[in-house]
């Protein structure tokens, strides 16, 4: 008889342990969700802002003004492909490789 009262006694106690677990894990679950939907609402706070930085940039530079950087950015590649050949393809090279490892 003592043995059937020790194994309640231990049951009791597991059962009462789990349920204690369950609650924990509800808890954490919850408090997870709700850390998850602030980060969410902020990254898309985020988002916003960086969209608006961007379109604000955007109307700052008119079809000119591209234009002229197109131009400008091209004719110092060419220049640097001869006054710097081996930096040009090191910089090939570089590119190559880091587009070539990003699929």
């Amino acid at each position: 008889m003592t043995g059937k009262v020790t194994f309640d006694t231990e049951v009791d106690a597991l059962r009462k342990a789990m349920d204690a677990a369950k609650t924990k894990a509800q808890d954490a679950t919850e408090t997870a969700e709700s850390v998850g939907a602030a980060a969410r609402k902020a990254a898309s706070g985020l988002e916003a802002a960086a969209e608006e930085k961007l379109d604000w940039a955007l109307e700052k530079l008119d079809g000119t003004d591209l234009d002229r950087l197109v131009k400008e950015f091209t004719s110092e590649l060419e220049s640097m492909q001869k006054e710097k050949p081996v930096m040009t393809l090191f910089g090939a090279f570089l590119l190559g490789y880091l587009l070539g490892r990003s699929k």
